[in-house]
């Protein structure tokens, strides 16, 4: 079972990410580690700029609006080692997913993701239908009440903090569209020079 997950995280990700296969360098795979988190950041969220800072086996990841936190733990996950034990206590280890054995993972990886003025006010303003819409102040308690503590509910002024975190400020650029190649007729002759050049003489009007 091992074996094959590993054969599938490699055959998934090994066209985006570079497996640690060969490198014996602490710092170097450090480097590689931190570039794959980055790469696979990138390829999910092209136009998103993330920065990573590491720790102690650690590694936290930095944005600004853009995706929620939610979206982008999907990918920090899969850079996170198996835990078993408690944080609070000295028993505990971590040890490698078939993922992190190949492209790297730390202990532990956050998230922080910083909000703009403008992000902030957009929140606020949806926050500010709690006084003036029942229903939607209702509503809004019903998807959020796992993560409205009694402090927030009553203190009206934070609860755009929770619409923030759950709230998505990305959307994914649309792919370019390719033109149709259009077909050539007339005379001419196609030299071939090597494996990526050719050249085209003659008529092809």
């Amino acid at each position: 079972a091992w074996d094959n997950a590993v054969t599938k995280a490699k055959s998934e990700y090994v066209h985006i990410l570079t497996p640690l296969d060969g490198i014996k360098d602490y710092e170097e795979r450090d480097k590689v580690k931190k570039k794959n988190l980055m790469a696979l950041l990138k390829h999910n969220f092209p136009d998103v700029r993330f920065t990573g800072r590491k720790g102690y086996d650690s590694m936290t990841v930095k944005w600004s609006d853009g995706p929620s936190e939610s979206e982008v733990r999907k990918i920090l996950n899969l850079f996170e080692d198996e835990f078993d034990g408690d944080w609070q206590t000295d028993y505990y280890h971590t040890t490698c997913t078939p993922f992190t054995s190949v492209f790297g993972g730390w202990d532990s990886v956050r998230a922080e993701r910083e909000y703009s003025d403008a992000f902030v006010e957009r929140c606020k303003a949806e926050a500010a239908k709690f006084e003036t819409d029942a229903d939607f102040g209702w509503h809004v308690q019903e998807v959020f009440k796992s993560h409205l503590d009694d402090w927030t509910r009553k203190n009206h002024d934070s609860w755009w903090r929770v619409i923030a975190e759950h709230t998505s400020d990305y959307k994914k650029p649309d792919k370019p569209q390719i033109k149709p190649s259009e077909s050539v007729s007339g005379e001419f002759s196609i030299i071939d020079y090597s494996e990526k050049a050719i050249a085209v003489t003659g008529d092809t009007k």
